[in-house]
């Protein structure tokens, strides 16, 4: 262990004592690295982490192949827009229990996708939905077919990544 490692254990140990929540820990144990003067090579592997903690260990590949015609850029835009051919398989990404499975006013048909530890994934503007809430998914299950439902421009996807229920840029959970 480098005198670095140890470091970093005996802080989040310190940390753990004060009941906050582990991904609290990750954050402060990286915050007092950084003040002791560590180099950022020094702490990569806490960095990787911190970020693996917060996806809930979890990198997805596309949802589908398509040209991204519009980005994640919150307050306006909480996802990505790709574009493909209406009627595209949308594909669960992970193991999961579809927790929406609905009409919106805004996304149209929508599939929403609970994949644990606080991760879920937003599919929406569908054609047609193929799955019911409380349906349990597995990698590759069909979702939906893509569409062009609700406030859309063209057929597309619309994807969401929510951490614990707020919206985050999908691009850190995409391999």
């Amino acid at each position: 262990m480098t005198i670095i490692g140890f470091f970093a254990f005996i802080i989040w140990v310190t940390l753990g004592a004060f009941k906050l929540k582990l991904f609290q820990q990750l954050i402060l144990s990286l915050a007092l690295l950084l003040f002791v003067n560590t180099t950022l090579e020094d702490i990569s592997p806490l960095l990787n982490t911190i970020t693996d903690f917060a996806a809930g260990g979890k990198k997805f590949e596309m949802p589908v192949q398509g040209e991204i015609i519009k980005t994640y850029d919150p307050p306006h835009h909480h996802g990505i827009d790709i574009a493909v051919p209406e009627g595209t398989p949308i594909r669960a990404q992970a193991d999961g229990k579809v927790i929406k499975a609905q009409w919106d006013d805004i996304y149209g048909q929508v599939v929403i996708v609970d994949y644990q530890n606080g991760l879920q994934a937003l599919y929406a503007h569908n054609r047609d939905i193929l799955v019911k809430e409380g349906y349990p998914v597995v990698k590759g299950t069909k979702l939906a077919y893509s569409g062009n439902t609700g406030r859309s421009t063209g057929p597309h996807l619309h994807y969401e990544i929510r951490v614990n229920g707020k919206a985050v840029n999908p691009f850190l959970h995409i391999k």
